[in-house]
């Protein structure tokens, strides 16, 4: 049980989650080494082969084009928020942040944990402090860090919920595996004289001849959705967005998570931009070989699409066949993405692709940018908001 969930690890992850209620660590560089991470060694080999073929383009100013699709994803956002029925977790949101503002470390803890999570978390601390011959309590913990937050007294309050997405399968599974696990673990202590009483190697050896993937099916959710808030906070002035899950049991209370859980939406999102790079850096290679091969017609503003159907002003000599082959040959997994290049003077500009799944969201290169009409970029950091078809569309009625 340990080696699946250890306390110490668990607690430091929700610990973390409690400083967001102040100021937020800047989290770039942990994104960044996330996505390089995540890379697959085929990615990894597929942007070596191709670095020398692709010319990287220098970032344009910013343009009305870009602020066009800010302001369409500003008013989708605001509908969104609008018609959305989230009377069902508004009050459990307003309880999330009067308790960040109250600074009730324990009740934040619970909150933050799946209903049996705190007698699951005080026997592995106790299993934890014993092996290093010493004893503490969660309690004693949580106290300590509340001292050394002591100084940090930024509060905020919400403004509106932006957005709530609905999970898909993937992600119901995992919440329900998620809570199955400390249910059964909870299960375990109580059966056994509670946590005093555990023997924490006989529940770890009980855990793991446990059928991990049937566990889930014991847990059923009433709701669940991805949830964006945007919040104000006090000392400053200054709004922020935050994201995060929340779930609740069939017959429970409503809980969330903004750590563990939270990292598989994270690393799905990576995986969908590491692999529109490597398109977008075979699809160059692809057609430089073509145009040393003097295949490549003229070329001056296109679409070029997986869906050949939705090609714009690409050439009829254009061989598109071969050009799927060699973009397959410099990334052989390309086959699992819905993707379009916009091609400016035989060169790739810009790439936009999704899981063929459609489940884990859009991913440009370069990456969190918008085309402009003069086929430069634009930083634009809310683009992964946008569905790949409303991306395309506004792509094309700049080339068209």
């Amino acid at each position: 049980m340990k080696r699946i969930i250890t306390g110490v690890i668990a607690l430091a992850a929700v610990l973390c989650t409690f400083t967001g209620c102040g100021n937020k660590p800047d989290s770039k560089n942990d994104t960044e080494a996330a996505s390089s991470a995540a890379k697959t060694d085929k990615e990894k080999e597929t942007d070596a082969k191709t670095e020398a073929k692709t010319e990287k383009k220098e970032d344009k100013p910013e343009s009305k084009d870009s602020d066009k699709v800010k302001e369409d994803k500003k008013e989708k956002s605001d509908s969104s928020a609008d018609s959305a029925d989230t009377s069902a977790y508004e009050d459990f949101i307003n309880e999330y942040i009067e308790t960040c503002n109250s600074r009730d470390f324990k009740k934040l803890f619970i909150m933050q944990m799946p209903e049996g999570g705190l007698e699951v978390m005080e026997v592995s601390l106790m299993a934890e402090a014993a092996e290093v011959g010493e004893t503490y309590s969660l309690d004693e913990l949580l106290e300590k860090y509340a001292e050394s937050e002591e100084s940090n007294t930024s509060k905020k309050k919400l403004v509106k919920i932006v957005s709530a997405e609905d999970i898909d399968d993937e992600e119901d599974e995992a919440i329900r595996g998620y809570c199955a696990g400390y249910k059964v673990m909870s299960d375990y202590i109580a059966e056994h004289g509670g946590k005093d009483k555990v023997d924490i190697n006989e529940m770890e050896a009980y855990f793991n001849d446990i059928d991990s993937e049937k566990i889930a099916d014991t847990v059923q959710l009433d709701d669940a959705k991805y949830v964006t808030i945007e919040v104000l906070k006090e000392d400053s002035g200054e709004t922020d967005e935050e994201e995060f899950y929340i779930y609740r049991v069939k017959g429970g209370e409503w809980r969330m998570d903004d750590s563990m859980l939270k990292f598989m939406r994270s690393a799905r999102k990576i995986s969908v931009t590491t692999g529109t790079k490597s398109l977008f850096n075979a699809g160059n290679a692809a057609l430089t070989e073509l145009d040393d091969e003097n295949k490549l017609p003229e070329m001056k503003k296109a679409v070029i699409c997986s869906d050949e159907s939705r090609n714009i002003n690409v050439p009829a000599d254009f061989d598109m066949v071969g050009f799927k082959e060699k973009l397959n040959d410099f990334f052989d997994e390309s086959g699992k993405f819905d993707w379009f290049m916009v091609v400016n003077d035989g060169t790739l500009v810009y790439a936009v692709a999704e899981n063929k799944d459609k489940n884990r969201g859009i991913g440009t290169y370069p990456a969190d940018t918008v085309l402009n009409s003069d086929m430069g970029i634009s930083e634009d950091k809310d683009i992964r908001k946008k569905s790949f078809d409303e991306v395309y569309s506004f792509c094309a009625d700049l080339i068209k």
